[in-house]
């Protein structure tokens, strides 16, 4: 019987024309992808040349100096991957490649013995399946090259981009605090002329200009809201929140608040009322960021109501939990709506409407603060029934 690598050299050309035919037909379905005759023709004869060898010979090693020694199979497996020709379609080609070979054997194949037979087959499978495991070694390789340099770029560009947006809050951080000052100015000011206004006994005041001054005097407070809490942002996102836990008396910080924004609602016909009847007699906690939680809550309970009252509660829940309720009878937040109003600069209602009013940056601080201050928030809303936010805290609040 002659030798099956010897039959298959004197049969290469024949076998590598109808391959090529068969691949060009191949590659012409593929728009992605573009080869020419002479790349096609000169690649294959070293890959049935690694094969012939192989069937040549009975060393269990051929397989492996089969293509290794023949630097040339190897080469055109790296430029079929460069010119951009993925496995799937290179496995496409070897099961081509596979089928001829064992149809221009099969003849000497029916003549020799079973077992000679069979142990051919395995040994061109083996070549060929190691020439796929090459070339899917180097298709994964090439890509990695490709990806690198991007990825080093994209790492570049995103740790640009982070100091652009780090400068940027930076300096809005700084102009916040380089606002403060005059504008505590005008506040201050214009509450000072409103006061000497009222307290004239020997003339009147002139309504109108006590309503120009009222309204400096609001605008400003109204500006400071809005700068402090741009601040607060800004600090809350660089992490340089820090906590002073202390004893209060929780009552009177709602007092406090309530008083403060009364005017406010009185302006609005407004009815606001507290109920601190049920509160802990003290609790844990940081005072100054508690009185910002209730400032927002309740400054936004006074900016989307219209008529009816606002109701602030503080109650006992059990032995180691108490919680505040800002209940208003405002226009209410529709289902939808209610996940996102505590992200930034996104308003319960139309932009339009409150544009001048509100910053959208309210009830993020308040859900900011909130998980500081290791509580939950939750929200009860119906449109045109007005809403309810209620805040669970601990009564002795863990410092971290």
């Amino acid at each position: 019987m002659e030798d099956f690598g010897n039959v298959l050299r004197r049969k290469a050309d024949e076998i590598t024309d109808i391959w090529i035919r068969d691949v060009q037909r191949n590659i012409a379905s593929s728009p992605t992808t573009s080869i020419t005759y002479e790349a096609v023709r000169h690649r294959l004869p070293r890959i049935l040349d690694a094969i012939a060898t192989c069937l040549s010979s009975s060393n269990s090693a051929a397989l492996d100096s089969s293509i290794s020694t023949q630097p040339n199979a190897s080469k055109s497996i790296n430029i079929r991957v460069e010119l951009g020709f993925d496995i799937d379609e290179m496995l496409r080609e070897f099961g081509i490649l596979r089928t001829l070979i064992v149809t221009a054997l099969k003849a000497d194949f029916g003549a020799g013995d079973i077992s000679n037979t069979i142990l051919a087959l395995l040994q061109v499978d083996t070549v060929l399946n190691d020439i796929v495991a090459r070339a899917a070694q180097r298709s994964t390789e090439y890509q990695l090259e490709r990806i690198e340099p991007m990825h080093r770029e994209l790492i570049a560009s995103n740790q640009e981009l982070i100091r652009l947006v780090q400068a940027q809050k930076d300096n809005a951080a700084h102009l916040a605090h380089e606002l403060k000052n005059p504008i505590h100015a005008v506040v201050s000011f214009s509450a000072i002329l409103i006061k000497k206004k009222k307290r004239l006994s020997e003339a009147p005041a002139d309504p109108q200009e006590l309503k120009l001054l009222e309204r400096i005097n609001d605008n400003g407070n109204q500006l400071n809201r809005l700068v402090s809490n741009m601040l607060e942002v800004s600090r809350n996102e660089s992490q340089k929140l820090s906590l002073k836990i202390e004893p209060i008396d929780v009552s009177q910080l709602v007092t406090k608040v309530v008083d403060s924004l009364e005017v406010e609602a009185i302006q609005k016909n407004i009815e606001l009322r507290k109920d601190c009847s049920c509160a802990p007699a003290q609790v844990n906690i940081d005072s100054l960021r508690l009185q910002q939680v209730i400032v927002n809550l309740v400054s936004n309970a006074i900016r989307y109501t219209n008529k009816g009252s606002i109701l602030v509660r503080c109650y006992g829940v059990d032995n180691d939990r108490w919680a505040l309720s800002v209940r208003d009878t405002g226009r209410g937040i529709r289902a939808e709506q209610q996940e996102k109003i505590f992200k930034p600069y996104v308003r319960a209602s139309q932009a339009s409407a409150y544009a001048a009013e509100s910053s959208g940056l309210g009830l993020t601080i308040v859900s900011k603060l909130v998980e500081l201050l290791q509580g939950e928030l939750a929200l009860v809303s119906e449109p045109g029934q007005g809403s309810t936010f209620s805040i669970t805290l601990p009564l002795d609040m863990e410092q971290n």
